[in-house]
C-alpha cells in the first residue's frame, strides 16, 4: 500500500523505546531480537531471488 500510495515509511525507534524502557535488559533477549533480524534479512533476501528467478525480472526500484 505504501508503494501505490508513495509514501515513505517513518524511522522505527521501537527498538529504542523498548530498551529504554528497560523491557530488553538480558543478554538473551537482545540474542533473541538479533537472531530475528537476521532470519528476516535471509528470508528476505530469498524472495527477492525466487522473484527475480520466477519473473526474470529484478526487484523494482522504489522512488
Amino acid at each position: 500500500m505504501m508503494i501505490a500510495t508513495e509514501t515513505v515509511h517513518a524511522p522505527a525507534c521501537a527498538t529504542t523505546l523498548i530498551v529504554s524502557l528497560g523491557l530488553l535488559s538480558t543478554p538473551l533477549q537482545v540474542g533473541i531480537i538479533v537472531i530475528s533480524v537476521v532470519i528476516l534479512v535471509e528470508f528476505h533476501a530469498s524472495v527477492l531471488f525466487a522473484f527475480e528467478r520466477l519473473v526474470g525480472e529484478s526487484h523494482p526500484v522504489y522512488r
